[in-house]
């Protein structure tokens, strides 16, 4: 599997608009598509960061499932 900043940079190459953050000792909070201004399409948490960053993932697979980064992901996960 890869690395969580591999997952991020391949979001980001692919034009996927993605948030990840956290505060220290609480959930990390993840949200894909549009952005905070537009509002989010998916969002979620979880108390681990790669998981956070896998979750978005698989999210932006089933948002986006023509886009390289799905094509990308299925061969890498």
């Amino acid at each position: 599997m890869p690395e969580p900043i591999e997952i991020l940079q391949e979001l980001h190459c692919n034009g996927i608009s993605t948030l990840v953050s956290w505060f220290l000792g609480g959930q990390v909070r993840w949200a894909i598509g549009n952005d905070a201004r537009n509002g989010w399409k998916f969002a979620g948490t979880s108390t681990d960061v790669r998981a956070a960053i896998v979750e978005l993932a698989e999210k932006a697979c089933t948002e986006f499932p023509g886009s390289s980064f799905a094509q990308w992901w299925a061969q890498h996960r």
